[in-house]
This record gives C-alpha cells, structure tokens and sequence, in this order.
C-alpha cells in the first residue's frame, strides 16, 4: 500500500500511460500482469475523476482519491 501525492498533471499523465498500455493489441504472456494492472489503474482512476466534483463542500483546496480494491470486511456499509 501506497499513499502518493499527485498534481493534476501528473493523474493526467497516469491515465495517458496507463490508457497506452491497457489498449496495446497484442500483448503476451509476459506483459499480462502489467496489462491487468493497467486496466485496473485506469478504470479506478477515470472513474474516481470523473465522479470528483469542482467544488469540494468543505471548500477544501485537495480532493482525495482513494484507489482500494480490498474486500471489505464482514458487516462494513459500502
């Protein structure tokens, strides 16, 4: 687990990267877990952005993005 801080530059430049290598065509054995991971970063990503609104309610100046694929635990809300 990571915890990174990102301009809007930089998430720009992962969804850029990570759209280029989740629509390679042809992809072998060897890059399929780099592909998956892709996929995965990019579709967490764009749909954390995508969802963000431009006007935080606490008029906060940060908006977090919390990418966590972890099941949750027995009896936590969604």
């Amino acid at each position: 687990m990571i915890e990174t801080f990102l301009s809007g530059r930089s998430v720009l430049a992962v969804l850029v990267t990570m759209r280029k290598v989740r629509d390679v065509s042809v992809i072998n054995e060897e890059d399929t877990a780099t592909w998956a991971l892709a996929c995965a970063v990019y579709r967490r990503t764009q749909l954390a952005v995508t969802d963000t609104t431009h006007m935080r309610p606490d008029d906060a100046q940060i908006t977090t993005i919390v990418l966590d694929d972890r099941p949750q635990a027995t009896g936590e809300a969604s």
